[in-house]
């Protein structure tokens, strides 16, 4: 009886040993941590010995990073030596070239459009500074000077200098009409279209980029803003005509300064040409005819007057509104012995060497079929441009029929 155990107390234990074993098992289930713990543990020897996979990736990623790194040095020097260099030299121009100079002003002057009253009354202009009077900011067109579009000359091959000033007063760009509001920007310039740059950047009359500012302030001229004058040298290399203008601020009509007047052109000549006034006064004709020992003047066999190209105003000469003449100032050329510019009239008559022909289509010194003396003129008005331009012309000594342009076709 004692060593006889009931079937029920087996089976009670037989289900509870069951029992904790499924509890076991299912613990085991539920808590994965237990086991992943181990395995790490266990395996973490070998991940040591081994360390190809994970270093791996890293090396890899080191490598990578090390590979790109000097690729982007690289490239940041790429970047960077272009502003460690220094700026290209524009090639001079060529040795024994001619430079001609020209003095240029921008002041403020009324413009009348037409003989109805159209105007601009608070309008820009520029001018030859020969052609003013007064000084610093108080420069004024010369009485009897008509305000017109410029027009500077030069021949192929030349050197153009322009010396610039803002000549123009900081209360003058606040002026306004209705129709002709404040120019906001004060910086002018005087910029060439289709010429090369001689000496720098600072040629080109503009501020573009990284370059320096070549325009002119108004006077006086506000630290760091560049100066009231400029010079501009320009090789000239192709025949043709340029127009020329403002970069100050060339904004539409009616804000920006080109239509307010900043404009005109560069007329560029063969070789060798030379240039003369078309449009002179009969007491000016008279003082460029040839005189004889008697002080008479010389005549051709028809009567015309012989015509001294190369004369020169007499000394104590006045303009019209008596404003002194310069010494030495051609009458007829414009240019003076010094290559210094002149005339800026929008016509011109333009002959070969020594007032003569140029070479022509038969070659040098041979006969051409005959032709009258042509003009070369920029009908470059404020109210239209009309390009003319011939330059195998002839001036004889012998006047002849000339074209003249003016605003709407007529000689002004």
């Amino acid at each position: 009886m004692l060593g006889f155990r009931s079937p029920v107390n087996v089976v009670a234990s037989l289900t509870m040993v069951g029992l904790s074993l499924f509890a076991v098992t299912t613990a085991r289930a539920q808590t994965p941590n237990v086991t992943v713990d181990k395995p790490v543990v266990e395996a973490s020897t070998p991940v040591s010995q081994t360390p190809a996979r994970i270093p791996a990736a890293v090396v890899t990623k080191t490598s990578e990073a090390k590979d790109v790194k000097p690729v982007e040095t690289a490239a940041i020097k790429t970047e960077v030596a272009p502003a460690a260099q220094p700026v290209p030299t524009p090639p001079p121009c060529p040795a024994g070239t001619r430079l001609v100079k020209a003095d240029v002003v921008a002041i403020p002057k009324a413009i009348m459009l037409n003989r109805l009253g159209a105007t601009i009354p608070n309008a820009f202009i520029f001018a030859l500074r020969r052609d003013t009077t007064g000084s610093g900011l108080n420069l004024q067109l010369r009485p009897g000077k008509r305000p017109r579009p410029i027009v500077l000359r030069a021949n192929v091959n030349d050197c153009l200098q322009v010396t610039f000033t803002n000549a123009i007063p900081p209360s003058a760009f606040q002026a306004s009409t209705p129709q002709n509001p404040p120019v906001g920007t004060q910086e002018v310039s005087l910029h060439i279209q289709g010429q090369e740059w001689a000496v720098s950047s600072g040629d080109d009359g503009s501020f573009v980029g990284r370059n320096s500012s070549s325009l002119a302030s108004a006077t006086p001229a506000p630290s760091p803003m560049p100066p009231a004058t400029q010079i501009y040298t320009l090789y000239v290399r192709n025949e043709g005509t340029y127009l020329l203008y403002s970069m100050g601020d060339n904004e539409a009509a009616p804000l920006g300064q080109v239509s307010r007047g900043l404009f005109g052109a560069l007329n560029v000549q063969p070789e060798k040409a030379e240039w003369y006034r078309s449009q002179v006064t009969q007491k000016e004709l008279a003082l460029a005819t040839k005189k004889d020992g008697s002080g008479n003047p010389v005549k051709t066999a028809d009567g015309q007057p012989v015509i001294d190209y190369n004369a020169v105003y007499p000394a104590g000469s006045t303009w019209a509104d008596g404003t002194p003449i310069p010494a030495d100032t051609p009458i007829l050329k414009m240019l003076d012995k010094n290559d210094n510019l002149v005339y800026t009239d929008l016509t011109a008559i333009i002959t070969g060497p020594k007032a003569g022909r140029f070479d022509g289509t038969t070659g040098a010194n041979n006969p051409e079929p005959p032709c009258n003396a042509a003009n070369n003129g920029s009908g470059i008005t404020h109210g239209k441009v009309t390009i003319i331009h011939n330059h195998r012309s002839q001036l004889t000594d012998t006047p002849k029929v000339l074209l003249l342009v003016g605003p709407s076709g007529a000689g002004k």
